[in-house]
């Protein structure tokens, strides 16, 4: 999975990253750990099955593809981090591997390169790394993992198994039969729910949620917000509480240099932590929306 986000090492700049993709049960543990996988896997089995008889496969089609889907990611998870184990090499100084995009296709020539490709990134330009070219890694070794797998995998089983996870992800937006069956799977089965949400809660929540690593939350989260902006923090509005921030900001700063009981030495250090203060009111002024992504 490609993600986005502050780099670990320069707050000042975005990098790309790349991380393991979550599963479909979300967590390993559901696939390793029997107690757990005992407890849904008739129900799991059932649920791919299901779908892929909804797309016109036989019920003989359909238990085979859930037999080969199941595989391949139990396969997965023995090769992926915990959770807990995610989030320490995310927050380690010693799991940061920057590479130029060249560099990462030509070492992940079946998992990363192709990511990179679809997003029309240059990934055969061979100039140094640089902001603009790199991307960075984890955990190295779970790419490895991931090229030996796809490699060892049939042509026809890897199209199966993609085949289910575009069905799995499609299925709370396609037609009844397929919401239905990812509701009492998913929510039901595994989260406990006693009941589907009602059209208003499931659009609200489809069209402003948060997004997250594991979820795209809303679907046009960017646009709504850009649109509540324009209608509620007009410029007037985001000039004149610039305006009190700075007279506020005046006033303290005055009143750090007049007063008399501050050594020069903590003066200096307080006027300089003032002058770093970057005040975000409302929302961004210019919001980036990427309509061409």
């Amino acid at each position: 999975m490609l993600y986005v986000k502050g780099d670990d090492r320069d707050a000042t700049m975005n990098t790309l990253f790349a991380l393991q993709s979550p599963l479909p049960l979300t967590s390993k543990e559901r696939y390793l750990d029997e107690n757990l996988w005992s407890t849904i896997e008739a129900d799991y089995k059932m649920y791919i099955s299901t779908l892929f008889k909804l797309v016109g496969r036989s019920p003989e089609e359909a238990s085979d593809a859930a037999m080969k889907t199941i595989g391949f990611e139990k396969t997965l998870a023995r090769s992926m981090l915990s959770t807990l184990e995610s989030l320490l090499v995310q927050a380690s100084r010693e799991d940061y591997f920057p590479f130029s995009l060249f560099d990462a296709a030509t070492r992940f020539p079946l998992s990363v390169g192709p990511l990179l490709d679809t997003f029309g990134l240059n990934t055969t330009g061979t100039e140094p790394i640089t902001p603009g070219n790199r991307i960075v890694f984890y955990d190295l070794s779970y790419f490895d993992k991931i090229e030996a797998l796809l490699h060892a995998t049939s042509l026809d089983d890897l199209k199966t198994v993609i085949e289910y996870r575009l069905l799995q992800v499609s299925a709370p937006y396609l037609s009844s039969h397929f919401e239905k069956a990812h509701w009492a799977f998913f929510e039901q089965k595994l989260k406990g729910k006693t009941s589907p949400p009602s059209r208003a809660s499931k659009c609200t929540e489809d069209a402003g949620g948060q997004a997250t690593k594991e979820s795209p939350g809303g679907l046009l989260h960017d646009l709504l917000g850009a649109y509540y902006l324009k209608e509620r923090w007009p410029t007037e509005r985001a000039d004149k509480s610039m305006e009190y921030v700075q007279e506020l900001t005046a006033s303290a700063k005055a009143s750090i240099q007049n007063a008399d009981w501050v050594d020069e030495w903590t003066r200096t250090n307080a006027l300089n932590k003032l002058a770093k203060i970057d005040f975000q009111l409302g929302g961004p002024g210019m919001p980036q929306l990427y309509p061409n992504l």
